[in-house]
C-alpha cells in the first residue's frame, strides 16, 4: 500500500541524514492547491521553487512544512491569501 503524504513527512528516511524529497503531487496535497496554482504561487513568489535532480522536481519535506507553518499562521493573523476557486484540488 502506498503510503500517505503524512507518512511520508512523518517517516524518516531509511537514509541517515538524508531529508525526504516530495514530488508535486504529494506538495499539492498539503497546499490543498492543484499542481498548475502550485507552479503559479512559485511565479508570484508565493511558493518556494523547486529543487531539481535532472529533470526531477521535488521539495525538501523541511520547506513544505514550514510553508504550511506559516501559511497556517497567517490565516490565524487573519492574512488569508486570495485562491480562486478553480484552484483547489478536490482530491
Amino acid at each position: 500500500m502506498k503510503p500517505t503524504t503524512a507518512e511520508l513527512l512523518v517517516n524518516q528516511s531509511p537514509l541517515q541524514g538524508m531529508e525526504r524529497r516530495l514530488r508535486p503531487k504529494h506538495v499539492c496535497e498539503l497546499a490543498g492547491v492543484k499542481k498548475s496554482y502550485l507552479y503559479q504561487m512559485i511565479r508570484d513568489g508565493d511558493f518556494p521553487p523547486p529543487l531539481k535532480d535532472g529533470k526531477i522536481s521535488f521539495w525538501p519535506a523541511s520547506e513544505v512544512e514550514q510553508w504550511v507553518r506559516d501559511s497556517i499562521a497567517n490565516a490565524e493573523r487573519g492574512v488569508v491569501p486570495v485562491i480562486k476557486k478553480e484552484a483547489v484540488s478536490n482530491g
